[in-house]
């Protein structure tokens, strides 16, 4: 795997980032590789995303959504970007338009299932979803989100794995997303990536 770094993204969930990044590649060899990054902090991840896609002499189109709340300064340049709550804003892109979308925003249980169920048809067919902060060994009060009670899983990094086993994916019992990835590094106290790919059209 490569050296770029993805921020605070752990070698870990980078090579599985990287894993996915390579299928897409060789499945769609003749299109722009289109990612969209929700929660962009500093936007270190979405130029390791372009950097990686572009050492593959592809081109990328990365598009980032943040509502700008944690005050972070962007130090990468976005092909399109989207500033609001993720929820609010999905709908700037366009159905079946992303390759990649990778969704590290609010880490609590209603915004992960809100996230899911908004930007999935943005996904084509055969690409992927991914979602950070996955790992089994968190601890469920860590990480609170700074909404809602701090004594509450939901509202910490516990929501996370506890929206995606709600919605069904970690189950593969939504019939058109199948588990690829759900790798983490346990010395990590976050991190960890679930990542799924959509297998048919969504009725």
């Amino acid at each position: 795997m490569s050296d770029i770094k993805y921020g605070l993204i752990s070698r870990v969930d980078s090579e599985c980032i990287e894993a996915t990044l390579n299928y897409i590649m060789s499945d769609f060899p003749n299109e722009f590789i289109n990612v969209c990054e929700v929660g962009c902090y500093a936007g270190e991840s979405g130029n390791a995303f372009s950097q990686y896609i572009k050492s593959k002499n592809r081109i990328p189109h990365i598009t980032g959504i943040d509502n700008n709340k944690d005050g972070e300064i962007l130090r990468f340049t976005y092909d399109k970007l989207i500033v609001g709550n993720s929820s609010e804003v999905y709908n700037q892109l366009e159905d079946s338009s992303q390759h990649f979308i990778f969704i590290d925003g609010l880490h609590t249980f209603p915004q992960v299932v809100a996230d899911f169920y908004s930007f999935q048809s943005k996904v084509k067919v055969g690409s992927y979803i991914c979602f950070h902060d996955t790992g089994k060994h968190i601890d469920p009060l860590s990480g609170w989100q700074g909404v809602g009670d701090k004594n509450d899983s939901d509202m910490c990094l516990g929501g996370v794995r506890k929206a995606l086993e709600k919605i069904g994916l970690l189950n593969n019992a939504k019939f058109n997303w199948r588990l690829i990835f759900d790798e983490a590094d346990v010395t990590d106290s976050a991190g960890g990536v679930c990542i799924f790919k959509k297998i048919d059209k969504w009725d």
